[in-house]
């Protein structure tokens, strides 16, 4: 719960297909629904890779769904499950995966809710992958999300599929409700490379 690879897979370095992650999102009663936690705020220094399915991924993930789930943290926050952020901390989330270097395809990301608050943190948040790097490729993929981030300083990109990407996507896409508050966060309707 307090890992630096947080998901229901925290790292994956080898092949996961045909796993499924779903369930009922209560949104009168959130602390009632199901979802991936983090005990702990990120503290000074410290870097965090959070995914529903995975952390981090340098292996390959295929026909692969989660819904319903959300990504919080549980202890000194709100209840909502805001995620804090603090000083030179790098937070790398995503609805199904946090970090990729591999491969994903025909997977699917549908997360009612993910909220931030940083502070003079460098966060990287997308509705499917956080922060889509190197080797790694994305293709038939979607992501719906509802991301809301609070940074008066610092570095936070949220975007509605991936909030950095250097490699590759393709036939890919999302719907998703992003909510910028504070000089800190820049918001993309898909995504970036900045």
């Amino acid at each position: 719960k307090n890992g630096d690879y947080v998901g229901m897979f925290g790292y994956v370095k080898g092949n996961l297909s045909n796993v499924f992650l779903l369930t009922q999102y209560d949104s009168d009663h959130p602390e009632n629904s199901y979802r991936v936690e983090r005990e702990e705020r990120v503290e000074r220094n410290h870097t965090l890779y959070a995914g529903v399915l995975a952390g981090k991924n340098e292996g390959s993930i295929s026909n692969c769904a989660v819904a319903g789930y959300y990504l919080a943290q549980t202890k000194n926050s709100d209840e909502d499950g805001t995620i804090y952020g603090y000083e030179n901390s790098t937070l790398y989330i995503g609805g199904l995966v946090g970090w990729n270097e591999g491969s994903i395809r025909n997977s699917t990301a549908d997360n009612p809710k993910l909220s931030l608050n940083m502070f003079k943190a460098n966060c990287y948040a997308g509705g499917f992958v956080g922060y889509n790097f190197g080797s790694g490729s994305v293709n038939n993929c979607y992501a719906l999300t509802s991301i809301v981030s609070d940074a008066s300083d610092g570095k936070t990109v949220i975007a509605g599929f991936a909030a950095y990407n250097s490699a590759s996507i393709s036939s890919s896409y999302c719907a998703s409700a992003l909510t910028a508050q504070g000089t800190g966060t820049k918001a993309y309707a898909f995504g970036s490379n900045e």
